[in-house]
């Protein structure tokens, strides 16, 4: 789906469910996309993957979206590890200010 909205939502996603967007959601999706009911958009939670849902009702107050079906699963989170030699102060803190920026936690 070229040009389709994927929104962050912090709720489970399961078939079935209903979601409803958060009023800068609503405004992103009303407003900036000019979506209106019944337009397709993808939702992720970190959790649960990528999944299919329809705007259902688009208002003011808020939009609820209808979740249909799953197009892909959560992929696993990598396994890093890094290692380095001591460095001096400068080069030991831009070091671990990159790995920071690339997902590297303790």
């Amino acid at each position: 789906m070229p040009g389709s909205i994927r929104l962050f939502v912090d709720a489970p996603l399961a078939g079935a469910a209903e979601v409803v967007a958060s009023p800068g959601q609503t405004h992103h999706l009303g407003t900036v996309m000019r979506r209106s009911a019944g337009a397709p958009v993808r939702l992720f939670n970190g959790r649960d993957g990528e999944w299919l849902a329809q705007i259902v009702a688009l208002t003011r107050e808020g939009a609820r979206l209808a979740v249909q079906h799953q197009l892909r699963a959560q992929a696993p989170e990598p396994d890093l590890w890094l290692a380095f030699a001591l460095l001096k102060r400068d080069a030991t803190d831009l070091l671990t200010q990159k790995a920071t920026e690339l997902g590297v936690a303790a």
